[in-house]
């Protein structure tokens, strides 16, 4: 996954290579998850920050997050929350505050753990805790309010559709569970793609399979249409362009 990243980030936002990676390996991947990666691993993909036309604006415009770094210290995030929103009148949650202290490379300083020769506030006490309480923790063999059975299906933030397969959240794209209930399961080095570029179109006359080259070429050239015909005419372009270019290299 790490090499289709950095063979396939150059020129992509972040939304697009989930697309991709969530095609080629027939997992759910988000746009965060994908830009989280690039900067852990030190990654760009050579596109302008802001937005783009036609795009949402920045959800942390830059003199919020002046405002962030200027008054992380000594706080934690849900304190950092507070402040921010207060003085913006935003809604962001603790998880964002974390999110874009962490893109930024902002620090509050502080470690999460007692300093030393601080003790903790339940020192010396085993087994307390507040009467009735108890009525609250989970049974043995419960099931959580929000657990989702086998064979649900959600939209995921890429647009794409997903099927939970297996307990206890074990999930599968189902377009990838729809082409192999007709053809067997997808060869390695192999895609499906929607030929109408609609993701919420499962139907097995929609889905086609091209190969990871070739899909590189429809990308970079736009020949994934939203008419089947068009899309079809492209995967047949791709096709040529792919052998012309691998009878190249074989020359001498």
């Amino acid at each position: 996954m790490r090499d289709f990243i950095v063979q396939n980030i150059s020129g992509r936002r972040y939304a697009e290579l989930a697309d991709l990676m969530s095609d080629r390996f027939g997992e759910v991947f988000t746009a965060a998850q994908i830009h989280a990666f690039a900067l852990n691993h030190h990654l760009t993909n050579g596109m302008p920050t802001g937005a783009m036309p036609g795009e949402c604006p920045k959800l942390f415009p830059d003199e919020i997050v002046t405002f962030i770094r200027e008054n992380a210290a000594g706080k934690t995030n849900a304190a950092l929350q507070k402040l921010v929103n207060d003085a913006f009148g935003t809604t962001y949650s603790i998880v964002q505050i974390d999110g874009v202290k962490a893109r930024n490379h902002i620090s509050s300083g502080l470690t999460g753990r007692f300093e030393k020769g601080h003790p903790p506030h339940n020192k010396g006490k085993k087994g307390v805790y507040a009467p009735g309480c108890e009525r609250g923790w989970f049974k043995k063999g419960g099931i959580p309010h929000n657990h989702l059975e086998v064979g649900t299906e959600v939209m995921t933030t890429d647009g794409y559709l997903a099927v939970k397969i297996a307990e206890p959240n074990v999930w599968k794209m189902k377009h990838i569970i729809v082409w192999e209930e007709h053809n067997g399961k997808v060869p390695e080095g192999y895609v499906i793609i929607f030929a109408d570029r609609n993701h919420r179109n499962t139907a097995i006359e929609n889905l086609r399979l091209v190969t990871r080259g070739e899909l590189a070429i429809l990308n970079r050239r736009g020949l994934i249409k939203e008419s089947p015909e068009l899309t079809e005419s492209g995967i047949l372009i791709a096709k040529i362009i792919k052998k012309i270019s691998e009878k190249k290299r074989r020359k001498p």
